[in-house]
């Protein structure tokens, strides 16, 4: 059986968050009348803190890049520094926003099928973005654009399961933010800025 590359389990990784985030709503937002209701919002949140964490690591891949002679383009320099601004940022108004109610303190459920996904997605862009076989700024560029679409689809998603008006708004703004993100990836592709 051949390995399964990176491509494969982000999409996989979307399509799974995104069912379980997306199987229950009614209307624009759901109470947290049910258990069920309150996992669902807690593993919003916690895929959400991942992505998050994750692209806040951009800033150690740049001096990574640059410590090895391979530096990437000015274009997807800029890019990665907006990825790890946006997220550090947004990773950081998450811990405040958490207090309020409903608070969010409790640990998130754990879905052994999810968070093997997720481990193996991470290390295996992680290999892609250390030892590139290729080009590294299009390696690059094809996983920060899945990743930027997961972060900004996970924050939607979560929008709706969320009952508090403050974290809906917030998250409505960090999905348009990561949206806006994958648009300058786009823009920078198709005006040979990066490739």
């Amino acid at each position: 059986m051949g390995s399964i590359g990176p491509w494969t389990f982000l999409t996989a990784l979307v399509v799974m968050g995104g069912a379980i985030l997306l199987a229950n709503l009614q209307g624009s937002t759901m109470s947290l009348e049910t258990a069920d209701s309150r996992q669902e919002l807690l593993l919003g949140y916690k895929m959400l803190t991942n992505h998050l964490e994750n692209g806040s690591k951009m800033k150690d891949l740049i001096l990574l890049r640059k410590g090895t002679f391979r530096a990437p383009s000015d274009e997807l320099e800029r890019l990665m520094l907006l990825v790890a601004e946006s997220s550090r940022r947004f990773k950081t108004e998450l811990q405040s926003l958490r207090a309020l109610e409903p608070a969010l303190n409790e640990v998130a459920p754990s879905l052994k099928l999810l968070d093997k996904m997720e481990q193996i997605s991470v290390k295996s862009g992680q290999l892609d973005m250390l030892f590139p076989k290729g080009s590294f700024d299009v390696r690059f560029v094809a996983l920060e654009y899945l990743a930027t679409q997961m972060t900004s689809s996970t924050a939607l998603s979560t929008s709706y399961l969320d009952p508090n008006k403050e974290r809906r708004a917030w998250l409505e703004s960090v999905s348009k933010e990561f949206n806006s993100i994958r648009e300058q990836i786009i823009s920078s592709i198709e005006t040979c800025q990066i490739i």
